[in-house]
């Protein structure tokens, strides 16, 4: 008698994160990615009509949209998160910088709310998010063996400087019960290592040819990790 066994099924998830809110750049990626849906983390502090004076160098007179703009890309589903108020240095950094932020992000949703800490670096508070996405040179995926939703590890392949090939070989060995959240700012020519528009299109293409599953982090934070959703205050 012939036995048929079924093959285990690989999961792999991505999702892609676009931090300091340019809003041309959101909108160029709504258009690239569609149907799916991405992750934008604002400065709230920088939505129009700006509350903060705006020092980084790549943010100096860049459009970071109205809470309009940004509203609509909620409405077709896209998350949007919080970068903090002003964009400080963690450790330079008081609570009322993420509790505001958070505050804000009540103007689109319902949670789950999700933070990005400016430059990746972790802060010293306990912080009243669902999830934290930091930098970590030493892993490029989160494991979902193995996830904690307050320490989740981002990577930005352009940044690192690898070419779209060398990145398509590096997604195509992830293993199974991998989550890839990448870490970019914005397209083209906007922010602090943009991603060319190719780049983003060749890389979702191939995602799609591989069965990748594209979820936003509130979307994965649903999916796997009810419990602490579920207890926020």
């Amino acid at each position: 008698m012939i036995k048929f066994f079924n093959k285990p099924k690989i999961n792999r998830y991505v999702s892609f994160t676009f931090d300091d809110g340019f809003i041309a750049g959101a909108q160029k990626v709504a258009k690239i990615i569609h149907p799916h849906k991405a992750t934008f983390y604002l400065v709230t502090g920088w939505v129009k009509p700006n509350s903060i004076e705006i020092k980084d160098e790549y943010n100096i007179d860049a459009d970071h949209g109205d809470i309009k703009q940004w509203q609509k890309l909620a409405q077709l589903g896209h998350e949007i998160g919080s970068h903090t108020v002003s964009h400080p240095i963690p450790q330079e950094a008081d609570l009322d910088e993420y509790i505001q932020s958070l505050d804000y992000l009540k103007h689109f949703h319902s949670g789950p709310y999700s933070l990005a800490m400016p430059y990746g670096l972790k802060s010293s508070y306990l912080l009243p998010y669902d999830s934290i996405r930091l930098c970590n040179d030493q892993k490029i995926f989160n494991s979902l063996n193995n996830l904690n939703f307050l320490e989740l590890v981002s990577f930005d392949p352009v940044e690192a400087g690898l070419s779209i090939n060398k990145m398509l070989k590096i997604i195509n060995k992830l293993p199974s019960n991998s989550w890839l959240i990448l870490r970019a700012h914005s397209l083209d020519t906007e922010g602090f290592y943009p991603w060319p528009s190719e780049y983003l299109k060749k890389l979702y293409k191939f995602l799609l040819s591989k069965n990748f599953e594209i979820k936003t982090v509130a979307e994965m934070t649903l999916k796997f990790n009810l419990n602490n959703v579920s207890n926020r205050d």
